[in-house]
């Protein structure tokens, strides 16, 4: 899907960070890219920038939960939270690639 897009001749690419293959201290994983996406008015055209996020269910999963116990709060544990979280986003990235011969069939 990503090379499809790449491949579009009217977008271009603005800002890539691959945090699958390089995840984040927290543990999280996506790939974000930001595509220029033509926008044409009555005298101009102008990029407007769209931001794609490419995600399995595993790393979408944890980044709601991640999400919903993380931000914006204040947590006295927040070493061992981040430590524990950042194992969890570990072992759900083992389950998938477990799987992942199962899911090509």
């Amino acid at each position: 899907m990503l090379e499809a897009l790449k491949w579009q001749s009217d977008l271009i690419v603005i800002k890539e960070k691959d945090y699958i293959n390089n995840p984040k201290a927290s543990g999280y994983r996506s790939y974000h890219i930001v595509f220029g996406v033509p926008l044409h008015t009555l005298d101009a055209m102008e990029y407007y920038p769209v931001e794609v996020q490419f995600r399995t269910l595993s790393m979408d999963f944890w980044s709601s939960m991640e999400h919903r116990i993380c931000y914006k709060k204040e947590r006295t544990n927040k070493a061992e939270l981040s430590r524990q979280m950042q194992m969890l986003s570990e072992s759900l990235a083992l389950v998938e690639a477990e799987l992942k011969e199962y899911i090509a069939d």
